[in-house]
């Protein structure tokens, strides 16, 4: 049985973003699926897509900067390790509950602020 358009076009939209993802020296398989931003104009219109909230290393990292705090420091501000601070920025682990809030509080925005929206 073929597959509908729909889904075509989603597992096309797939590959493009892995694609994107090996140009920019990520790993496909640490993504989080196809964002909107990636995905051609000529699919925005055909996928049905949900949008969800998941942690931003990236977000974490402009915070953390912006607040002047080495990984190290804010580490040893939360109770964790520098290497932790590490995998949390370049997405190969996410904090837990407690910790989300702990970093919150300690540079100073909403645990809200450290998510961002994707599509998938």
């Amino acid at each position: 049985m073929r597959a509908s358009y729909a889904s075509d076009a989603a597992a096309e939209a797939t590959t493009q973003h892995r694609a994107a993802r090996r140009a920019r020296g990520r790993s496909p398989s640490r993504g989080v699926g196809v964002s909107a931003s990636t995905l051609p104009k000529s699919l925005l219109g055909r996928l049905t897509v949900a949008t969800t909230r998941i942690f931003s290393g990236a977000k974490l990292r402009a915070r953390r900067e912006a607040a002047g705090y080495t990984q190290d420091a804010l580490g040893q501000r939360i109770g964790t390790r520098r290497t932790n601070v590490c995998r949390w920025e370049n997405y190969h682990r996410s904090p837990q509950p407690p910790t989300l809030r702990q970093l919150a509080d300690v540079l100073g925005c909403e645990v809200g602020d450290l998510f961002e929206a994707v599509t998938k």
